[in-house]
């Protein structure tokens, strides 16, 4: 079977689970083992994502005022990175993902630790997103030491999913029983 019609039918699959989970309780547990981990602890400069529907909400660590926080913002097909500021104004993109309004974008190279949404993953640290490459393609700007890590579910950590060469690794995943 050709590799993207695999990885289109575990997005569907995926999808399906995720509407059944219980995100909240999820959402919480891995905002905590996050505020325990040591790359946590140790990074100034994080970038986390808004959450779409059904994905896990990590925007509580935006409460940790020792930390200065990023968000995403695709500009033409890339992801583009802004400092996350107290009540910015955010709106929905055209993937209905909330945005900054800013346009004020920072290098990404400043990055420590950058928490990457995914439908799943597997052991190996291979990520599934939507399928359009905008992490992809973001991660390889990234120095190599900043932490790119995966959040999901355990249930959606798989032994092994179809990847890509050009689909990038992440450095851990982190759910809400463990830190891989």
């Amino acid at each position: 079977m050709d590799i993207q019609i695999e990885k289109d039918l575990l997005r569907q699959q995926c999808k399906k689970i995720r509407k059944q989970q219980n995100i909240e309780m999820i959402s919480q547990k891995v905002v905590s083992n996050i505020a325990k981990s040591i790359f946590f602890k140790i990074a100034k400069h994080i970038m986390i994502y808004m959450p779409l529907k059904y994905e896990i909400d990590i925007t509580s660590l935006l409460h940790f005022s020792d930390k200065n926080f990023y968000l995403p913002k695709c500009v033409k097909n890339e992801i583009k990175v802004i400092k996350y500021e107290k009540n910015m104004q955010l709106t929905k993109s055209g993937f209905n993902v909330l945005e900054p309004n800013s346009n004020d974008f920072v290098d990404e190279k400043i990055l420590e630790t950058i928490f990457i949404p995914a439908l799943c993953c597997d052991i190996n640290k291979n990520r599934l997103g939507y399928g359009c490459g905008f992490y992809d393609r973001f991660l390889k700007k990234l120095n190599s030491n900043t932490n790119k890590i995966i959040v999901t579910s355990k249930e959606m950590c798989f032994e092994k999913i179809p990847t890509n060469d050009f689909d990038e690794k992440a450095n851990f995943i982190i759910n809400e029983e463990s830190i891989l």
